[in-house]
């Protein structure tokens, strides 16, 4: 059967690329082995990628080509200006963005404390939009900083005015409070510059010119600071490759390993939420098997290069006999 792509020596066949690739074993492993061999053949055919470095120093030493790749981290100088107006083409967008911030993950005791500060994220988006006043700047001073009053001013008139309203003070300043907490990085989100055009992520998807790659890092002690914002940039680009229907260009999406729970939340959420396209070639590296996302896994072989095994899978091998199934050295699902 015919293959372009090896993973740690296995061949990738035509019909198995979109398939989601799982790469699992402790540190040292060869994990990062073996997703960069992929990496590679993937650069050497000119296909672009989406890259998620929760250490920034996985990927990015490696494959970013200044002036070439975007890079979005608001506290790393090659970041790329990024509003969250540039994401959005219909009204309804603003409901996808303040569900990336405010998850379906976040425990609550009453719903209300979910989807009230989603209404808020909302409201003062579409507000400012409608406003002229569309900057990141705007957007952290009404949530964070600006009086009550003057924040229920803004939502007047909107679904999310009664959660907001100065007369129920303890309940608005609770649904404030929790937007407050999730947009803590917009004090670094830079605005463009007048004539300069803001990064969006779906352009970034529906350009079908070059090979440009998309970083998305950290380092890890600014992981739990920006964790809401990578969740938003990371839900947003898996949202887009599905939804471009009409493209034919493959897209490729890559995890480095993920050895904390903050970490697996956001990959685990590209991984799981977002169903097999034609288009959307996921992989991920975890250090046990008890983070990974929830499913039944096969088997496909073990990558060379580390200290202990670590094992490969997809979720989906089992249901297909027509692959070979090489034995890894150590079977840890």
């Amino acid at each position: 059967m015919p293959y372009d792509f090896t993973l740690a020596g296995i061949p990738l066949f035509r019909e198995a690329e979109t398939e989601h690739i799982l790469v699992c074993g402790a540190p040292g492993s060869g994990k990062g082995v073996a997703i960069k061999e992929l990496l590679d053949q993937i650069r050497a055919r000119g296909d672009r990628a989406i890259l998620y470095d929760p250490s920034g120093e996985e990927y990015v030493p490696v494959y970013y080509r200044h002036g070439r790749n975007v890079l979005v981290n608001p506290l790393d100088a090659r970041s790329r200006p990024w509003t969250l107006w540039g994401d959005v083409r219909e009204a309804y967008d603003y409901a996808s963005l303040a569900a990336s911030i405010i998850p379906e993950s976040e425990r609550v005791n009453d719903p209300f404390w979910r989807e009230g500060p989603r209404g808020l994220f909302e409201a003062v988006a579409l507000r400012l939009a409608e406003r002229g006043e569309a900057t990141n700047a705007a957007f952290r001073h009404m949530i964070a900083i600006a009086p009550l009053s003057e924040l229920f001013g803004l939502v007047k008139g909107t679904e999310a005015a009664p959660a907001i309203d100065p007369a129920a003070e303890k309940m608005a300043i609770g649904v404030r409070a929790t937007v407050s907490t999730k947009i803590r990085a917009w004090a670094y989100l830079p605005d463009p510059e007048p004539l300069q055009k803001p990064f969006s992520v779906r352009r970034f998807i529906e350009d079908e010119g070059g090979d440009a790659w998309l970083f998305l890092t950290s380092r890890r002690d600014q992981h739990a600071f920006l964790r809401p914002l990578l969740s938003l940039w990371c839900d947003q680009a898996a949202a887009s490759i599905l939804s471009s229907a009409r493209s034919t260009r493959p897209a490729d999406i890559s995890i480095a390993s993920c050895g904390s729970a903050s970490h697996h939340a956001i990959s685990g959420n590209v991984a799981t939420s977002q169903p097999r396209s034609p288009r959307h070639l996921h992989r991920g590296g975890y250090q046990r098997s008890g983070r990974l996302p929830h499913g039944e896994y096969g088997v496909w072989g073990s990558a060379p290069g580390g200290d202990s095994p670590a094992a490969i899978a997809s979720p989906r091998l089992r249901s297909m006999p027509k692959y070979p199934r090489i034995p890894p050295t150590r079977q840890m699902f």
